[in-house]
């Protein structure tokens, strides 16, 4: 009898051999799932950029080795998050740079404009924090009369530097942005862009003058603001 059991066979023993999980597999996962970093800064890009290649090369080991590896849902997850954020990130990163020249230069050519229009007080609104910015309606010339604090920060803004050159020139002058110098982003999470104009009086000499304008989230709304007005060789040392 008790040979007859040693004779019998043991059931499962074939089906159930042990795998090691790839280690390469874990680590297109850890990489997968760090992605997000990606979305932060462009120095990020290169998370997702090793996360698909870690995970590609997991995935094709596994395959080649099922019989001794597994792990290949895993390294798949981290070659999806990774090519997902890896094509996302740049995607955003692009956009968003495109739309952030687009209107800051729209907001910084009405400022311009409403400079040499002679519309001052509109214009020093403008560089002003929301928070201290009068109401849409509010009758500006009328406020800048009584409001001598004001009017003295306007007189002052307006009265030196090259935007006092701007100031003085006609109406019919021409704005145009000779091109884009800065987009940065501080810690406070402002937008800082910076464009070069070119200011064309039809009987003066060019004035080229450096604009910054800032994107700012207040009370969860964005406005912008004028933050700065002066002569790019002065800031840049560019002629």
């Amino acid at each position: 009898m008790s040979a007859e059991l040693q004779e019998l066979p043991r059931v499962g023993e074939a089906e159930f051999q042990y795998r090691s999980v790839s280690l390469l597999g874990i680590l297109g996962l850890i990489l997968g799932l760090a992605s997000p970093l990606a979305l932060i800064s462009p120095i990020g890009w290169v998370v997702p950029a090793a996360g698909a290649i870690v995970s590609l090369v997991a995935a094709i080991r596994i395959h080649r080795n099922s019989d001794r590896l597994a792990g290949k849902t895993l390294a798949l997850i981290g070659l999806a998050l990774s090519l997902w954020l890896g094509t996302w990130a740049p995607t955003k990163f692009f956009v968003d740079r495109q739309f952030l020249s687009s209107r800051s230069n729209e907001i910084s050519t009405e400022w311009l404009r409403r400079v040499v229009n002679s519309e001052l007080e509109s214009a020093h609104q403008s560089t002003l924090e929301f928070r201290f910015r009068q109401p849409k309606n509010t009758d500006l010339k009328a406020y800048y009369e009584t409001a001598e604090i004001d009017r003295n920060d306007l007189q002052e803004y307006f009265g030196q530097g090259l935007i006092k050159e701007v100031v003085a020139r006609p109406p019919s002058t021409k704005i145009t942005r000779e091109r884009i110098r800065t987009i940065e982003r501080d810690k406070k999470g402002r937008h800082l862009i910076v464009n070069i104009y070119n200011i064309d009086p039809p009987d003066s000499e060019r004035i080229t003058i450096a604009i910054e304008a800032t994107r700012i989230l207040y009370k969860d709304k964005f406005y912008w603001q004028i933050t700065g007005a002066a002569d790019p060789v002065v800031l840049y040392g560019e002629e």
